[in-house]
């Protein structure tokens, strides 16, 4: 069975990840808004560390119509400095 992309069955995700300080100006982080390779088990690393409070994941395109789903999203601070804040409020919008 052939799961890369076709016009009848698509089986890429487009998505990016951007970053803010303040959560009104956002810089992009990751750019994959125009990928086409499946990518369901995705990894990257940053070639530098980057400062931010703020991370914002925005799904481009998932296949078949399909809702997004993320199962693993890891970003990792400095232990050193950092301080656990507990999450009283997630907002997902569509």
């Amino acid at each position: 069975m052939n799961m890369n992309r076709s016009n009848t069955n698509p089986r890429y995700h487009s998505y990016t990840v951007q970053v803010s300080d303040d959560n009104t100006t956002w810089s992009t982080l990751i750019d994959k808004s125009n990928n086409t390779t499946d990518n369901k088990h995705d990894y990257t690393e940053l070639a530098e560390p980057v400062k931010a409070r703020f991370v914002k994941l925005t799904n481009i395109f998932t296949p078949d119509s399909g809702k997004f789903a993320v199962k693993d999203l890891r970003i990792f601070g400095n232990p050193g400095e950092a301080r656990f804040t507990k999450v009283d409020k997630v907002m997902v919008s569509a």
